[in-house]
């Protein structure tokens, strides 16, 4: 289930009309976030062959309209997940 960050319309708004350097600091620091995220998602992961923990991947989606960053867990241990 996607985390929902509350003020984020009001951050998308601002950064409309923001100047480029801005929305690349913005960016930088989500990419660190979501370094943090997927760091402490590691000790809540199930662990038993070790393929689903291993199978952390932090995705940057980023558009022209928006900052994405997305944690997950699965690919090829999607089925070792269900």
């Amino acid at each position: 289930m996607p985390a929902k960050i509350e003020g984020l319309d009001n951050l998308r708004l601002v950064l409309k009309s923001t100047d480029p350097k801005v929305k690349l600091v913005v960016s930088t620091v989500l990419d660190q976030v979501a370094r943090d995220i997927g760091d402490r998602s590691q000790s809540l992961v199930p662990f038993d062959t070790g393929q689903l923990h291993d199978s952390l991947t932090i995705q940057r989606l980023d558009t022209p309209r928006a900052i994405v960053k997305v944690v997950g867990y699965g690919g090829k241990a999607s089925s070792y997940a269900l």
